[in-house]
This record gives structure tokens, C-alpha cells and sequence, in this order.
């Protein structure tokens, strides 16, 4: 299961795959991922929800 849902983070869009391994595996706050990326915080939200929408669409 760990190799299945590593190979579908690595097959994310790069633009969710960066926010979705900062704030899932690397743990770090949205407001740090924010700066990080030089994006919004509403932005980097949004990549995240919408990075774990397209895991749960491709795992189940």
C-alpha cells in the first residue's frame, strides 16, 4: 500500500505535489509553505485540498 500511494504523490500535478509533501511529509505550517512558494495562504490551502481530492479520486 506505502508503494501505491507513493507512486500517486508522484504522479500529482507538481504544483500539489510541492505544497501536498511540504505540509503532509515535511510538516511544515501553511504560513511557512506560503512564503516558501511565494503564494497566498488561501492559495496554498486550496493546492492542498485539492491534491488530496485527486489521492482519494485515484486510490479509492
Amino acid at each position: 500500500m506505502k508503494y501505491i500511494l507513493e507512486k500517486t504523490i508522484g504522479n500529482l500535478p507538481l504544483k500539489y505535489k510541492t505544497v501536498y509533501i511540504l505540509k503532509e511529509v515535511e510538516r511544515m505550517r501553511i504560513s511557512d509553505i506560503s512564503k516558501c512558494l511565494n503564494l497566498t495562504e488561501s492559495n496554498v490551502k486550496v493546492r492542498i485540498h485539492r491534491s488530496k481530492q485527486i489521492l482519494k479520486d485515484e486510490l479509492f
